[in-house]
């Protein structure tokens, strides 16, 4: 029987660990929510940033609508190095 069977059925069930088996597997849980942590903390880093001019382009908007839907909360634009850039998850969040 599988541990999930045995999860999801109604038997009593007993079982003995070691303090090895249980340090063990805290540790292995452990690594794995390390793992998971440090795969989304990658991701999120992973922000793509346009200028106005490539968003123009790229989803074909006049540059005084971009600057409009910014004025009015729809995106929010970020200045660096003097420069205003969109994130590229703001533009498809208005999009859709």
């Amino acid at each position: 029987m599988l541990v999930n069977e045995l999860i999801n059925s109604d038997l009593n069930v007993s079982i003995t660990l070691k303090k090895s088996d249980l340090f063990d597997l805290f540790r292995e849980v452990s690594e794995q929510k390390m793992a998971l942590e440090n795969a989304l903390t990658k991701e999120k880093e992973k922000v793509v940033y346009y200028t106005p001019k490539e968003v123009k382009e790229m989803y074909h908007m006049d540059l005084s609508t971009i600057w409009r839907h910014e004025q009015r909360g729809l995106i929010k634009g970020v200045k660096l190095g003097g420069k205003k850039l969109f994130a590229k998850s703001e533009i498809e969040k208005l999009l859709k």
